[in-house]
């Protein structure tokens, strides 16, 4: 829409100015002003909500990695002692973590499998650990050999 507005200064010949007003120069509605702040609301929120689920997941990627670690650790302090960490010939151990794994717990187990002639052990390894919403827990298993005989070489 356009209007014509008349000015107060008047040119040197004497005559009114007419000035062409168009809608654009006198400023936004009510109505365009709170659309436009829907919208910033809208996306905000989606920003927002977008950045809490980036830093649970980043929490959850850390922790799953550094259980991953924390497993390897135990698989390879089992693969090294064998069944001579284990005390009164189980075959089971827990703990705690210390350090940076310290909000981890572990069980080791070793196993031995049939036929025992194959002298072939599997090591299980599970992390647990209680995370913001749930408690959580990983298994890792790894097989090795030990040094007995096998049934071709007796």
């Amino acid at each position: 829409m356009v209007e014509l507005k008349s000015l107060r200064n008047e040119s040197e010949s004497g005559v009114k100015e007419a000035a062409i007003v168009s809608r654009r120069d006198r400023g936004f509605t009510l109505i365009e002003v709170l659309v436009a702040l829907l919208i910033l609301g809208a996306g905000s929120l989606f920003l927002a909500q977008t950045i809490g689920q980036a830093v649970r997941l980043n929490q959850r990627s850390r922790s799953l990695t550094l259980a991953g670690f924390f497993a390897q650790k135990k698989m390879e302090e089992g693969f090294r002692d064998g069944y001579a960490a284990f005390k009164d010939g189980k075959n089971f151990q827990e703990g705690k973590g210390k350090g940076i794994y310290s909000r981890f717990r572990w069980q080791r187990r070793i196993v031995a499998l049939s036929p025992p002639e194959a002298c072939l052990r599997e090591i299980i390894v599970t992390i647990f650990w209680k995370d913001v919403r749930a408690k959580r827990q990983i298994e890792f298993v790894s097989y090795m050999a030990t040094g007995g005989k096998t049934v071709n070489e007796r």
